[in-house]
């Protein structure tokens, strides 16, 4: 069981407004930059978390191609200060939203990739993944890493990818049920690649399926191939 209320920071984005969506049914408390709750802070970050039993982490800087001075704060200091914060209040399960990027977009890789980072973006989910391992070795929650990659909010989206990347790709509804079954797990850590699982697929989402009883719906042939 889901333990609740749960919170997803990164609320307004691409990815947490979809989030918001699919997880409906358990009333998501969002928290996003836009509302001016800014997750570098340590205060703002122990409000925004207070209460809750369960924690999507998805506030971030996306952007790959950012350098360090528009990465530290949203990717570095925010996910210090807010699972800091989830550990304080008694936060159960925690879904922290990495990327193929720590481990290199292009690279096959599975659950025991080392980071291997693409760029300074993929460097700071990689520093994240350590950070929530830190707290779930001291016993503070359990928690799943999901190491996302080419999000598209459907399958027409990920049509409109190229070729060679729509075998990264991973929907709306994909994704929703990743984070749903990572949140109802007892698993103390795991690290697992947030794709649809299309033919041709270069990351490994076998223990996805054994642990955490993932089933794409939109895995198969590569659309419009």
């Amino acid at each position: 069981m889901i333990p609740l209320p749960l919170v997803i920071t990164g609320s307004s984005g691409r990815i947490g407004s979809a989030l918001m969506e699919h997880l409906a049914d358990l009333e998501p408390r969002g928290v996003d930059l836009a509302d001016g709750i800014d997750l570098s802070d340590p205060a703002a970050a122990r409000e925004a978390v207070a209460g809750c039993r369960s924690l999507v982490h998805l506030a971030a800087n996306p952007d790959e191609f950012s350098g360090w001075d528009d990465l530290r704060l949203p990717n570095v200091d925010a996910v210090v200060h807010v699972l800091a914060a989830a550990a304080e209040v008694g936060v159960e399960r925690v879904v922290f939203a990495s990327s193929v990027h720590a481990s290199g977009d292009w690279r096959p890789g599975g659950p025991e990739t080392p980071p291997r980072p693409s760029n300074l973006y993929g460097a700071t989910k990689a520093f994240g993944e350590a950070v929530v391992r830190m707290h779930t070795e001291r016993g503070d929650f359990g928690a799943v890493c999901l190491r996302i990659g080419w999000y598209r909010d459907d399958v027409a989206g990920v049509a409109g990818l190229a070729r060679e990347a729509r075998p990264r790709a991973v929907t709306a509804r994909d994704l929703a049920q990743l984070v749903r079954r990572a949140l109802d797990s007892d698993v103390p850590f795991l690290i697992a690649y947030g794709v649809s699982g299309i033919d041709g697929c270069p990351y490994d989402i076998a223990e996805a399926r054994a642990v955490l009883g993932y089933a794409p719906r939109d895995g198969g042939p590569p659309p419009g191939s």
